[in-house]
């Protein structure tokens, strides 16, 4: 989110996708024919498109959100050249999905892998889970999502197998708040490390210390580390709260997202003594996923629902929780089609006009105007 306006209600984020989809049809025509389209000639794009809405958004914005794509046709001219190209862009299908939803959805299509690993690493941390197997995991039907963003922490409950948009709910501030907060209280302790935003301190961290300058290092670190521990206590009143509702219910809770990695050395223990507080010792796993896979989690799980309702005989707009998006959330078909995709991703080749972005999924046919 850009300022104070919703992610729905702001262009920018009409004009991203709008944008990603004219550069890709851009792209194959130049792949195809060798060069740009004559100055007369517009190439016509028809595409549909899966996208995500923090959760309190996509309660309150949704049919809006898909009517602005759906509403005509769209025009992108590409300036990029010496002589501007035209594209037209007409969506006939949007799937809007609450962010951390959709995670789960590819969460699912991982499979035993997946599970075993995140099983065997919650039982080091002192919880038997005994007779708990990774099928169990994957057939759960109640489960909590813990989303971590850059600007949020998004709570998806599905209950039932459905989404629950009454359970779940957004809290409005994510790891990059926390970066923010620690370059506010160096600033307020003078310290002055020289970074000029938090990317620039996310990056610094990450990186890691160079001998020459551990104590610098270590002088940022302890900044951040206690931003993190305030964070860490946030998150989890907050899963309390939605756990307040369902908890009775939840057998499994996944915590995923960009912004996981950095913060779970204070999230996690925080989240399982959350957990065993409103439920008691093993009530649930709380299940933690590596960030180096589960960044892309969202993203995945938009291209499965996109994928499935274009495999559908008659295009139409799915209900999130209905059981048909439910179904694709467990089609094994939808994991064939994951392991083709990542081959031609390895072998750099493209499928059928389909294409994966950080926050969004699609497909496109492009058409000679």
């Amino acid at each position: 989110m850009v300022g104070r306006r919703s992610k729905a209600q702001q262009e920018l984020s009409k004009v991203l996708v709008m944008g990603a989809f004219a550069a890709k049809a851009l792209r194959d025509y130049v792949r195809q024919h060798g060069g740009l389209p004559p100055a007369i000639e517009t190439l016509s794009v028809e595409a549909r498109v899966a996208l995500a809405l923090p959760i309190n958004e996509y309660v309150s914005h949704r049919t809006s959100y898909v009517t602005e794509f759906t509403n005509g046709t769209h025009t992108v001219t590409v300036h990029n050249f010496e002589t501007p190209v035209t594209v037209k862009l007409k969506f006939v299908d949007v799937q809007v999905l609450p962010e951390g939803a959709s995670a789960q959805y590819a969460i699912t299509a991982k499979g035993e892998p997946l599970m075993d690993a995140m099983l065997a690493d919650v039982r080091r941390r002192g919880l038997s889970l005994e007779g708990i197997t990774s099928d169990d995991v994957l057939a759960a039907q109640n489960t909590v999502g813990i989303d971590i963003g850059e600007g949020t922490v998004n709570f998806p409950v599905f209950t039932a197998g459905e989404f629950n948009a009454d359970a779940s709910t957004t809290h409005n501030r994510g790891y990059g708040s926390v970066l923010t907060d620690a370059l506010k209280a160096m600033e307020d302790q003078s310290f002055s490390p020289g970074f000029t935003s938090r990317k620039q301190l996310a990056e610094y961290l990450q990186a890691g210390a160079s001998p020459l300058k551990r104590n610098f290092y270590d002088k940022v670190a302890q900044f951040v580390d206690e931003e993190m521990r305030f964070f860490a206590k946030e998150v989890a009143e907050r899963f309390g709260r939605v756990l307040a509702v369902v908890g009775a219910t939840t057998e499994v809770a996944y915590v995923f997202g960009g912004g996981a990695g950095p913060v779970k050395a204070h999230l996690y223990p925080a989240l399982l003594a959350k957990a065993t507080e409103m439920n008691s010792v093993d009530a649930f796993p709380t299940l933690y996923l590596d960030s180096s896979y589960s960044r892309h989690l969202n993203r995945e799980g938009l291209y499965i629902a996109a994928e499935f309702v274009e495999s559908q005989a008659a295009p139409r707009r799915l209900p999130m929780g209905s059981a048909a998006l439910d179904q694709a959330r467990r089609s094994s078909s939808r994991l064939r089609c994951r392991s083709r995709r990542r081959a031609r991703r390895k072998s750099g080749g493209y499928c059928r006009g389909r294409f994966l972005s950080r926050e969004f999924a699609g497909s496109l046919e492009v058409v000679p105007g």
